[in-house]
């Protein structure tokens, strides 16, 4: 069954937190294919009374007939989902230490603003820029969301204190884990340092008996490279539109 939802989501990341979510996971390429029109025509009706601007149409990854449909119209790829099974995994050895602390945002600052941009230069209509996101709103939305009880973060430091990395994500009640972000310094990649975020996020998902874990990763990324090696399956990807 599809869903056409509107959707606020506060990110102080993201050009715009607002928009009409159209899930057609589930549903058979043919299908959405042949409804497609009344799938937007719906979406944008709700745009126009939400004021919103943006529609996200989120389906199966493996779907190779819609992609240039949606270009047609208009749409434009963004995000691929993907996800890890963690039933009968084994536990891989971590060769750095992560402390659970949640660092202080001036320490990761740089880390972010390497993330922020990227993903800025990838997709300006989506993500603001470093110098365009309100630095005080940041720390104070990470503050935040970190310090709820389903939220766990990762960092590994050098000898002098100074983040390298982190990995933060959570938990819900069943048994699901999403990855929000994974970020390494530039500079200190290649190094193993992602592997080890990860590994250990995974150990702290099968200590509370997760079952899958999540993350979403750009459309264009290498980082698709990464979560595949790691044994992620894709499993759908998003496309949006600007109105």
């Amino acid at each position: 069954m599809i869903k056409i939802i509107p959707e606020n989501y506060h990110d102080p990341c993201m050009q715009a937190g607002s928009w009409i979510y159209v899930d057609c996971c589930h549903l058979p390429e043919n299908q959405i294919i042949s409804s497609l029109d009344k799938y937007l025509s719906s979406a944008h009706q709700l745009l126009a009374e939400q004021n919103f601007k943006m529609t996200l149409l989120v389906f199966d990854y493996t779907y190779q007939a819609l992609p240039p449909i949606l270009t047609q119209k208009g749409f434009q790829p963004i995000l691929h989902t993907w996800e890890l099974s963690l039933k009968n995994r084994p536990s891989y050895p971590i060769t750095v230490t992560l402390s659970p602390d949640v660092p202080n945002f001036q320490t990761i600052s740089p880390l972010l603003s390497e993330q922020a941009n990227y993903h800025h230069q990838l997709y300006p209509d989506f993500y603001k820029s470093w110098t365009e996101i309100n630095q005080s709103e940041y720390a104070s939305y990470l503050t935040t969301e970190t310090a709820k009880k389903d939220s766990f973060i990762l960092t590994c430091f050098d000898e002098n204190k100074t983040p390298l990395g982190f990995i933060w994500g959570c938990i819900n009640e069943s048994h699901q884990a999403y990855i929000w972000e994974l970020i390494v310094d530039q500079q200190h990649r290649g190094r193993g340092l992602g592997h080890a975020l990860i590994n250990g996020f995974i150990q702290l998902c099968q200590n509370h008996q997760v079952d899958t874990l999540e993350v979403e990763t750009g459309h264009t990324q290498p980082a698709n490279n990464f979560y595949q090696k790691i044994g992620f399956l894709p499993v759908a990807q998003t496309w949006y539109q600007i109105i």
